[in-house]
């Protein structure tokens, strides 16, 4: 996931411009990440949206630089 990215952006999809080795190689595979949807339109509450797999209102992440509320667990800590 990176900010202000979009599928056509992948060397995979065609974009000339980025290189894209790893993903280059997984669509070979047909493994294409292709349906992502942002839960805001800024970038905070979209990483805690990935990270605990739950809604803003959940998280309390709104926009730029808000915590993820404590009680809440990230899939990484999950794992």
């Amino acid at each position: 996931m990176a900010d202000d990215q979009c599928l056509g952006d992948m060397a995979y999809a065609g974009y000339p411009m980025l290189k894209t080795p790893n993903f280059d190689e997984t669509a070979l595979v047909d493994l294409c990440f292709d349906r992502f949807q942002a839960a805001a339109l800024v970038c905070s509450p979209t990483h805690a949206r990935v990270l605990t797999g739950r809604y803003l209102n959940r998280t309390g992440v709104f926009q730029w630089e808000h915590p993820i509320r404590p009680p809440e667990t990230t899939i990484v800590e999950s794992l």
